[in-house]
């Protein structure tokens, strides 16, 4: 990847700012053959959404950062002296207990579907409340409402039913509780996160360089899951 040009903006982009991001990007190497293909998963992906996986690069080169929060997390060994460090450590791990749950999901066939006392967000409006209603999976299935996994903390709000026996299932193979995320609330409150994201106004093409793909993605969400599933390769 090359850089052609940056500027600094008079403000400071605090946590929040940031809507979204508009991805260009060339794929080489990929076959003239693959072309349809891709273009048909581009298709299914712009209407069911891509898994929001948190991407590799989030738990640090090969791992590091995950490594680091395990030991003190989950082993007991002394925390990071500096809040920006242990705030990164337990980031890395709530995101690795998402991926976790996301993975469960996608096995079972609940990528895109509502389970009872699933955590839904409006995709209007961002407003959450908790599923009990059979007609709900039709809504998600409708892209209205989509079921949220947890970013464990012990402020977050929890969801009912067989999503919260999940949820606690995961916590206890991790050698976590509940009761356990009280420890490091002041650096991981703990909140919900979608389990699918929308790819915006996709388009595709090809030429003797490759593929040229473009998309959006809101704030959070990482171009190299959408290639991921789109090549079904992991982009380095």
């Amino acid at each position: 990847m090359e850089i052609l040009e940056a500027a600094r903006h008079g403000n400071k982009l605090r946590t929040g700012h940031l809507a979204g991001n508009r991805f260009a990007l060339r794929v080489a190497g990929v076959p003239e053959d693959a072309l349809p293909v891709v273009r048909e998963r581009l298709e299914r992906v712009s209407q069911t959404g891509v898994p929001h996986y948190f991407g590799a690069q989030r738990f640090g080169r090969g791992g590091q950062n995950l490594a680091l929060a395990a030991r003190w997390l989950l082993d007991g060994a002394r925390p990071p002296r500096k809040p920006f460090h242990r705030k990164l450590q337990v980031s890395t791990l709530q995101s690795a207990m998402f991926n976790a749950l996301l993975a469960d999901r996608l096995r079972d066939g609940l990528f895109d579907a509502a389970l009872d006392g699933d955590l839904m967000q409006k995709e209007e409006s961002g407003g959450m409340f908790v599923s009990h209603d059979p007609a709900d999976d039709a809504r998600v299935k409708a892209f209205e409402i989509s079921p949220t996994g947890p970013m464990f903390g012990a402020k977050m709000r929890w969801p009912e039913g067989e999503a919260l026996a999940r949820e606690e299932a995961t916590l206890e193979a991790w050698g976590l509780s509940r009761e356990a995320l009280g420890q490091f609330k002041k650096v991981g409150a703990g909140t919900g996160r979608p389990y699918r994201v929308r790819v915006d106004e996709p388009s595709l093409a090809a030429d003797a360089d490759g593929l040229h793909l473009s998309f959006g993605l809101p704030s959070g969400a990482y171009a190299t899951v959408v290639l991921r599933e789109l090549l079904h390769a992991d982009p380095t």
